[in-house]
């Protein structure tokens, strides 16, 4: 009882300091007037003070629950302070969705119920779900957005939408100069027309349409579309896509042995559409070569003979392959400045080159990055200078076995002379160069 009566005459002694001070509390709490009493007491002087009126607006807002937070000067010199009271979200409704989910349009959603009401971020909602409606082929959506005020001063967003008629794909057109290939690209995909013009499906339709191609050995076709015109309601679309080069493609092998038909035509990757060349014949050479070396024929040949049939878009293409011998790395020979045993080198460019390498076989490239490695390796162990110089391969007389020779130059390995630390209060400078490993007068290891 006697903690109710304290309170109350706190209050009511901080009203009457207010009267007192020519300062009159709009929508401010009592309590929150009793704080600012307590923090702020030049706000109640008479006449109050300008900075005192500033510092009470600020700790005000600090507080997170006011919008904003006024003072206004009337007549008699009176000074009228007033909050107006943060509004939160009190629900977000739809109304009128049937093609999208409510949970589709939830998870565009950037508030929640309890979020602070923001009426930019619920205009932005709205052309968010105008957006999503576009891609799911309904260009005629309209959007309302109403602001409902609740009881207790917060507010309901509700979106009202009008999907109306969606657009549709009313022809799909494939112009080419094969008669054939428009014949079987329009049976193949008939099935999309009458189907709404989503992005999705026709992102779908572009990247089907290139994967049937290759599968049809098209593989010199460039493909340009899918461009779309529209009637005048944008609820007919008419889909077009552009075809140039619309040139077939046969394979056929000769003088494989050491793999299979199935290994060459897993080596020509169809449907990895990144190449290096636009002549689809030479970059399936291509493709099959770096498949034999990977596998240890360095002296891989071959030889591509392609014949256009006449009166027709078909190519077949002959490969005739001489493998050559899978080589095996005989010795690694290590000359130069070296301060250890050859074997170390070898062994450690044998093991740090590839798994092809490691298992006895030769590739060049392979050996190229076992050497950087071996650099990088030396330069962590204080070599700082530490370079190749040179490197050749010999062939025995068979040319299945290699000899590779590396003319290596490590340098003078770098001393560490001195440690230095700087911001260290709590660790010793001792204990901190034990907890990295490192000491002055010895190597610099940089992979200690």
């Amino acid at each position: 009882m006697k903690l109710i009566l304290c309170a109350a005459l706190l209050i009511l002694s901080a009203q009457a300091d207010a009267q007192k001070a020519s300062i009159v509390f709009k929508d401010i709490s009592d309590a929150e007037i009793v704080l600012l009493r307590k923090a702020i007491p030049n706000l109640f002087v008479n006449p109050p003070m300008q900075e005192s009126m500033d510092e009470a607006i600020r700790q005000l807002m600090r507080q997170g629950k006011y919008e904003n937070v006024l003072i206004e000067k009337s007549a008699g010199n009176l000074y009228t302070i007033s909050g107006r009271t943060v509004r939160r979200i009190d629900q977000v409704q739809f109304e009128g969705h049937k093609a999208i989910s409510k949970s589709q349009l939830n998870e565009i959603l950037t508030f929640q119920v309890g979020d602070r009401f923001d009426r930019k971020r619920a205009v932005e909602m709205g052309e968010k779900i105008k957006v999503l409606y576009g891609e799911s082929g309904y260009f005629n959506a309209v959007v309302e957005i109403e602001f409902k005020k609740s009881e207790n001063g917060n507010i309901a967003i509700i979106y009202s939408i009008q999907e109306k008629e969606p657009c549709r794909i009313a022809r799909l057109d494939f112009q080419t100069s094969s008669t054939e290939l428009q014949e079987k690209l329009k049976t193949k995909f008939a099935f999309y027309n009458q189907s709404i013009l989503t992005t999705s499906r026709a992102q779908k339709l572009n990247q089907a349409l290139r994967f049937y191609l290759i599968d049809q050995r098209y593989l010199a076709t460039e493909v340009t579309g899918p461009n779309a015109r529209y009637n005048a309601e944008k609820t007919k679309a008419y889909i077009t896509f552009e075809l140039e080069n619309a040139n077939r493609f046969e394979f056929y092998f000769s003088g494989y042995n050491q793999m299979t038909l199935t290994d060459l035509y897993s080596a020509m990757d169809l449907k990895n559409q990144e190449r290096r060349n636009v002549d689809p014949a030479s970059e399936v050479a291509e493709r099959i070569k770096r498949r034999y070396l990977a596998k240890g024929f360095p002296n891989i040949r071959i030889e591509t003979k392609v014949i256009k049939v006449p009166d027709s878009e078909l190519n077949r293409v002959y490969y005739t392959i001489d493998e050559g011998h899978r080589v095996r790395v005989e010795e690694v020979r290590i000359d130069g400045r070296v301060s250890r045993d050859p074997k170390y080198y070898r062994k450690f460019i044998l093991s740090n080159s590839s798994k092809l390498v490691s298992d006895g076989f030769y590739n060049r490239d392979d050996f190229e990055n076992g050497f950087k490695n071996m650099v990088i390796e030396l330069r962590n162990q204080g070599f700082l200078r530490a370079r190749v110089l040179s490197s050749r391969t010999e062939y025995n007389e068979k040319k299945d076995k290699v000899t590779v020779f590396v003319n290596l130059d490590e340098g003078p390995q770098t001393q560490i002379r001195a440690l230095e630390f700087e911001g260290n209060s709590f660790f010793s400078s001792f204990e901190l160069a034990r907890s990295i490993g490192l000491q002055t007068n010895s190597p610099l290891k940089l992979n200690a």
